[in-house]
């Protein structure tokens, strides 16, 4: 038995033969595995549970992981008759080698790092693992597939090549890897490969399965045994290779024409939008819902309260509304805190005993607000309570996995975040991505969460839809985050008031003897209106955590990240780390910027001098020295707008989400646009 990389002999437990639980899970190496068998390092023993219901007298059998058969042939000597995590291994020869693409396109891979940098076009390229669908983890093996596959697409291989001219990695990869259709390039390359490799072999899948049968017959007369076992589990294993390169190629059973020719189909002049625009569904929450909602409402402890929750569809699905004329300044709700979800009333209320005492012990997931403690007592209630949580009828009126899988960017596919090309926030809801996933294995590869929650309760979607609750809702006060009912329905909207100002900025502040949380209107409204707050942050805030954009947004500017420095051009690594420090820096090599006024700028400049190694002395913020560099860098950014300009104009959009990115793109390269052509002006 194998746990976090050290290996247990384990009598009893390794008699457990193997077969698939089939829950349809994603793959996650072999945390599948984890949630099921724990050891104890206090005291050494091994825990196995049941990964599925047993009856009594009947045979036990358990899921090994998230591997494929190369490693139950190689460490276990079998292969399994089911396996929904085996890939197709193809050989290289069978995909085009780097040496019979242009140079461009080799030049093209070394600037992407996909290969080292003084690699010959002669560089290996190993064999390939494909899943049914057509997935392929290796991530630089994808990438290089998807810049093979622009041989057989002429415009966007030009493209391509003009960007690796630049020192624009996020164009070159826009251009070269995740480009408009590469998806589809990929999955036909790797079609065609599939059905070639299968058409070359000299067996087809329908005379390996007749083979196989006549085996198995001739072992059950009792002849010999040894050498036949051998042939048995290697005919299995080719077989289960054959079953998925026929299902990727679309080859049947039989053997292929000697004379078939299969190849890459040609998308130069396909226009495929987006492999996932929103189908527009009907509004989630349900009259029965919103009213089991206000009679909730009433078992809470609101002292003050001239709102109420209406459902008014389009994007923002619900809203809160004046019961009665407000003016500015007016208190309009009031809630005691215990009535809020926080981490103060998690630890305090008492309603989930077991998971309170886990996290008493751990005080590290106090930090940020009490992010952690919210995001596990809200996958708790929402996913093990249910019906019994005493917050069910607030939980069920936020939006579902569902609804969040066609309006967050956490739950985007890279195919839909090319409609932010040009943008680093593409690369930043990546990274985002990433963070979640990272964060999600380690928690749920945790044995005592497990025990608590149940393994089928610690599945990605709930984590995810946890987490982004969390981002999106959280209401701040006293340092702390706070879930609100109610108070969180009110949407944002940043406008003037009669006397021409903006509506300031919402905030909730305490009254710390009386236990309550207390917001003012910022502005006035009317009875019946819908009430607005100015959550007062920028669009790429709003979309990375809300989903949506501002057009009208005064907080907003033009977003730098991924800014790297390069640590190869500073003599002295410790200088460059002072240097960063002294101008507020973390010791990062990486930062982001949020360019829109004279300090903004200015610390984006003293970042550039460190960057390019520049002299400083005494000089601070945007001057002469360093203007032209800067001026060069937002050049840069507005030429990365114009190259991938048009890309998904001819889609058809139909997704509030869609249209926010496009929005956002539009925004940001006017604000970079109204920098470059005033950036005199700020020195």
């Amino acid at each position: 038995m194998v746990l976090h990389g050290r290996k247990f002999l384990t009598p009893l437990a390794d008699m457990i033969n193997y077969a698939p639980r089939n829950d349809d899970r994603a793959a996650s190496l072999s945390n599948s595995f984890t949630l099921y068998h724990n050891r104890d390092e206090s005291n050494g023993s091994i825990t196995g549970r049941a990964d599925r219901h047993v009856q009594a007298g009947k045979q036990i059998f358990e899921d090994y992981g998230d591997v494929d058969n190369s490693l139950f042939l190689e460490a276990h000597g079998f292969v399994p008759d089911e396996n929904p995590f085996h890939c197709a291994s193809i050989t290289s020869k069978f995909f085009p080698t780097p040496d019979e693409l242009p140079d461009a396109l080799w030049d093209s891979l070394l600037a992407l790092n996909i290969f080292p940098t003084n690699s010959k076009k002669n560089f290996p390229i190993p064999s390939i693992c494909v899943k049914s669908d057509g997935t392929i983890e290796d991530d630089r093996l994808k990438a290089y597939l998807k810049v093979s596959a622009l041989t057989k697409m002429s415009d966007q291989r030009a493209k391509c090549t003009e960007s690796s001219r630049s020192d624009d990695y996020e164009l070159l990869t826009l251009q070269c890897i995740d480009y408009p259709n590469s998806h589809h390039a990929l999955m036909s390359l790797i079609r065609s490969s599939a059905a070639n490799m299968l058409c070359s072999a000299q067996t087809s899948l329908d005379e390996d399965i007749e083979l196989l049968k006549r085996l198995e017959i001739s072992m059950d007369k009792g002849k010999s045994k040894s050498h036949r076992e051998q042939a048995l589990i290697a005919l299995k294993f080719r077989i289960s290779d054959k079953k998925i390169l026929s299902q990727l190629s679309n080859v049947e059973g039989q053997k292929c024409s000697q004379n078939d020719e299969i190849s890459i189909d040609n998308f130069h002049d396909r226009n495929i939008c987006d492999e996932g625009q929103d189908i527009i569904h009907p509004n989630k929450i349900s009259t029965s819902s919103l009213e089991n909602f206000k009679e909730f409402l009433n078992t809470l402890d609101i002292r003050n309260n001239m709102i109420e929750p209406r459902i008014v569809g389009d994007d923002m699905r619900l809203g809160a509304f004046a019961t009665t004329d407000i003016l500015e300044g007016d208190t309009y709700f009031s809630i005691h805190s215990d009535s809020t979800i926080s981490l103060d009333t998690v630890m305090n209320g008492g309603y989930t005993h077991q998971l309170s005492s886990f996290l008493s012990r751990y005080k590290h997931l106090r930090s940020n607000g009490g992010f952690y403690y919210i995001l596990l007592y809200l996958m708790y209630e929402k996913f093990v309570s249910k019906e019994k949580s005493r917050f069910h009828p607030y939980l069920s009126i936020l939006p579902s996995i569902e609804e969040m899988k066609t309006s967050l960017p956490l739950f985007f596919s890279k195919e839909k975040l090319r409609f932010l090309a040009g943008s680093d926030m593409r690369t930043r809801v990546l990274i985002y991505q990433k963070r979640v996933s990272s964060e999600y294995e380690r928690i749920s590869s945790d044995y005592e969460l497990v025990t608590i929650f149940g393994a089928d309760n610690i599945r990605k979607d709930y984590f995810m839809w946890a987490y982004a609750i969390v981002d999106s809702r959280s209401i701040w006060w006293d340092g702390k985050r706070h879930l609100v009912p109610l108070l969180d329905l009110v949407n944002c909207l940043e406008f003037r008031k009669s006397n021409g100002v903006i509506n300031a900025p919402h905030k909730t502040t305490s009254d710390k003897k009386k236990m309550l949380a207390i917001t003012k209107a910022t502005a006035p409204f009317k009875e019946g209106e819908q009430l607005f707050e100015n959550y007062a942050s920028s669009n790429h805030i709003y979309l990375l955590y809300h989903g949506f954009t501002l057009i009208n947004n005064s907080y907003d500017c033009a977003y730098v990240s991924g800014t790297k420095l390069n640590v190869r051009g500073h003599d002295n690594i410790q200088d460059m780390e002072t240097r960063l420090l002294q101008h507020g820096f973390d010791s990062s090599t990486e930062s982001e910027f949020c360019l829109k006024d004279k300090k903004s700028i200015d610390n984006f400049a003293n970042f550039v001098r460190i960057k390019y190694n520049m002299r400083y002395d005494v000089k601070n913020g945007l001057a002469s020295d360093v203007i032209e560099t800067v001026r060069n860098y937002l050049r840069e950014r507005i030429d990365r707008y114009k190259a991938l300009e048009g890309q998904n104009s001819a889609c058809e959009i139909n997704s509030h989400a869609i249209k926010a990115m496009q929005a956002y793109v539009q925004n940001e390269k006017t604000a970079f646009e109204t920098i470059y052509n005033s950036l005199d002006t700020f020195l």
